[in-house]
């Protein structure tokens, strides 16, 4: 997850403003797209992928999972989030 946190610093800190906004959404949307994977770590992925939210439909999507404290994608159980994640 190291990696991760390095690629969110060099998109916040190094890129111009006006190409954040869609590099935190692929970010995310790469991120969202490995959630379930057995070989990765879950806990870790989900905590970094909240870092890259900037788009209003994933905020509204994060705030749902928030809400019912379970990340489900097309319907199917994909995460259950911890008490950390919740606050």
């Amino acid at each position: 997850m190291v990696g991760l946190m390095n690629v969110w610093y060099v998109i916040n800190h190094y890129l111009p403003m006006e190409m954040v906004r869609p590099a935190n959404k692929a970010t995310f949307a790469i991120c969202l797209s490995k959630i379930g994977q057995p070989h990765l770590s879950m806990d870790a992925l989900v905590d970094q992928m909240f870092d890259f939210l900037s788009d209003k439909e994933d905020i509204k999507t994060a705030l749902k999972w928030l809400e019912s404290k379970y990340i489900n994608i097309d319907r199917n159980l994909k995460y259950i989030l911890t008490n950390q994640q919740k606050d």
